[in-house]
């Protein structure tokens, strides 16, 4: 099975007692990169959870061309931030209007097999949910399925 290369940004405790024990034990994710505000944390967090890779910064880690996810587990002041970055740094190109689209040409840096997003257990559909930078949450009818 291809595994999803996640990079996660930052060592907050939600991401160490509940998001990385869980992306732990799913098979298509590979915890390859995780960044702090410290490289000692980051490195304790490597050796913990089987990272690949530890950064210092979080903008090291978005420079990685090799991370095809990232899960940003930051505190609410300076989420947005990081979310807009993260967007940036994926080839994402803001519109006149201030909102996020693929560029033309479709070319995207961290992308995921369409075969590797999780599939609802009733119709096989993508299971798909986002918190926007805007604050907020978008479901998709799959999400809500899975989720029952």
């Amino acid at each position: 099975m291809n595994r999803v290369k996640w990079g996660v940004l930052g060592t907050a405790n939600i991401a160490k007692g509940c998001t990385i024990p869980g992306m732990q034990i799913a098979e298509s994710v590979e915890l390859y990169a995780i960044a702090g505000r410290s490289l000692e944390k980051a490195e304790r967090f490597k050796k913990d959870f089987g990272f690949e890779k530890a950064y210092g910064s979080y903008d090291e880690l978005l420079d990685d061309a090799d991370v095809q996810a990232v899960y940003i587990p930051l505190p609410n002041g300076i989420h947005k931030e990081w979310v807009i970055k993260a967007m940036d740094a994926q080839g994402f190109v803001k519109d006149e209007r201030g909102i996020f689209q693929v560029p033309e040409d479709g070319n995207l840096k961290m992308r995921i097999p369409s075969e590797m997003l999780p599939k609802c257990p009733d119709d096989g559909s993508d299971v798909t949910m986002n918190l926007r930078a805007d604050d907020s949450f978008v479901e998709d009818e799959g999400w809500h399925r899975a989720s029952a």
